[in-house]
């Protein structure tokens, strides 16, 4: 198998793959199919997901071609004009992507430390001075992304509704990394102050030495979030999702499910992800006032 590993410029970039496929019987999947990952660190990307596919390809019998998303609103944009058959989303992502297409959520994680669901925390660096959000006031604060859960929703929410703050008025500057893996080298670095970053972020870079243990201190943390989904269009047919998700419950090589941090995939429903409407809900209604 040869995996294409591409970082989009732009979404015009992603908008701009092939969309002629060699379609295979209704009953099975396509000859190849484009699956959308969300930003993430691209030096780690081939370790982490060249096992996951050459396993689904030999399962599903497709050629797969993965495309990293330059931001979030690529990959959700990429979905719903049917240039991806299937993305792995984030929940807000996910959210955003059904309003714009049919979408079919088929498995999440179960990860390997928080189960069926993370979090989402605001880190300081652990010399700062700063104990409180309270001491941070006209400090600079990363955010991931405006279509992430973790880095941007739930803090979001958490800033207007329980701290009753609007982030660009409260800090001196507000920015967006662009992935959680950037969020976190902007804070260690000293680039900002603070900065949202789903848990498993940090857990993980420390696992993988790229932090120190105790380099980074939680001010904050949110509710269990629900696992980031495994989504299809409706560009391919029932049989063809059933086929994928069986694929994912089925796996079991523990080689794979490390890279991924997780101990099995399991099924999912839309309903799921009613936490995240709801809080999609509450920011706006917050961000009127």
């Amino acid at each position: 198998m040869k995996l294409i590993f591409a970082a989009l410029a732009t979404t015009a970039s992603l908008l701009a793959i092939a969309s002629s496929q060699a379609q295979t019987p209704a009953s099975s999947c396509p000859a190849q199919m484009r699956f959308g990952i969300l930003p993430t660190d691209e030096s780690t990307a081939k370790t982490r997901y060249t096992p996951l596919f050459d396993y689904l390809e030999k399962k599903i019998g497709s050629k797969l071609q993965y495309t990293i998303g330059a931001d979030y609103a690529a990959i959700i944009i990429a979905m719903a004009s049917k240039r991806l058959e299937v993305a792995w989303l984030g929940p807000e992502s996910y959210i955003q992507a059904t309003k714009q297409a049919k979408m079919y959520p088929l498995v999440m994680p179960e990860n390997i430390t928080t189960g069926l669901g993370y979090y989402s925390s605001l880190f300081v660096r652990s010399d700062s001075s700063h104990k409180t959000i309270a001491d941070l006031k006209g400090k600079t604060l990363a955010f991931v992304d405006p279509n992430s859960t973790s880095g941007y929703l739930f803090p979001m929410v958490h800033f207007l509704k329980d701290l009753k703050i609007n982030p660009s008025d409260y800090f001196g500057q507000v920015i967006f990394a662009g992935n959680h893996n950037a969020s976190m080298l902007s804070l260690v670095t000293g680039k900002v102050d603070v900065a949202a970053i789903a848990f498993g972020t940090v857990n993980n870079a420390i696992l993988a030495k790229t932090i120190k243990e105790g380099e980074l201190r939680a001010v904050w943390q949110s509710k269990l979030i629900p696992n980031s989904p495994i989504t299809a269009t409706d560009m391919i047919s029932s049989e063809c999702r059933a086929k994928i998700q069986k694929a994912f419950l089925d796996m079991r090589d523990p080689e794979i499910l490390k890279q991924l941090s997780a101990k099995r995939f399991v099924t999912v429903n839309d309903g799921t992800y009613n936490v995240v409407r709801e809080a999609d809900r509450v920011k706006e209604q917050l961000r009127k006032k």
